[in-house]
């Protein structure tokens, strides 16, 4: 995955994808979607789902 740009934040594993939670945050405030993510299974159609959920949680915390 092309990562280099957080390397330095601690929030990749050893083979540099993102780790995330099921809100796709590696932390608080920060996304990650598609295939930058640490995950068993890639594709479109997850990247796709991956981009819903952060749009969701973006639009959220504007509204807050």
């Amino acid at each position: 995955p092309i990562t280099d740009f957080v390397k330095d934040l601690g929030i990749t594993d050893e083979r540099g994808y993102i780790i995330t939670n099921e809100l796709m945050e590696p932390v608080e405030g920060i996304y990650a979607a598609g295939d930058v993510r640490q995950k068993v299974l890639r594709q479109v159609v997850t990247a796709t789902n991956d981009g819903a959920i952060v749009g969701q949680q973006v639009g959220q915390g504007l509204n807050n």
